[in-house]
């Protein structure tokens, strides 16, 4: 009974938390796509930037070959729809991650950027939200 209480306890932190970080833009956004060749993972945290506060977010590619591996040396092109990513043409490391920046182009801009990942025949993409605060 006691590790009952304790288990939904820390879901119920876990999910506080969660409500949290997504509200202050603390959240995270992946996808993912696929073919006979690799499989390609985006991910963005946080997935909502104040245009106001400054900050960026942390785009990561993940490549695994065919058989679930990491997969080196494979470039990836990227493109945003909003604001600036540190760089479009990035190459996998050892590890098969690849991490850039996307960073809002100026203080006015509101909107939804579509952060695109392509390599070869497969191409994944993530929302960012640029937000202002009312008030």
């Amino acid at each position: 009974m006691r590790q009952s209480a304790i288990g939904k306890l820390i879901l119920y932190v876990v999910i506080i938390l969660s409500m949290f970080m997504a509200g202050c833009g603390g959240g995270s956004s992946s996808s993912s796509g696929a073919n006979d060749d690799f499989t390609v993972n985006l991910t963005i945290v946080p997935d909502r930037l104040n245009v106001e506060a400054g900050g960026d977010a942390v785009v990561r590619v993940f490549v695994y070959d065919a058989d679930g591996q990491p997969a080196a040396d494979k470039a990836v092109t990227l493109s945003a729809t909003l604001g600036t990513l540190a760089a479009t043409t990035v190459t996998t490391g050892e590890d098969g991650t690849v991490t850039t920046t996307l960073t809002p182009s100026d203080s006015t801009t509101l909107g939804t950027s579509t952060v695109t990942a392509t390599l070869g025949t497969v191409s994944v993409w993530v929302d960012v939200e640029f937000y202002k605060t009312l008030g």
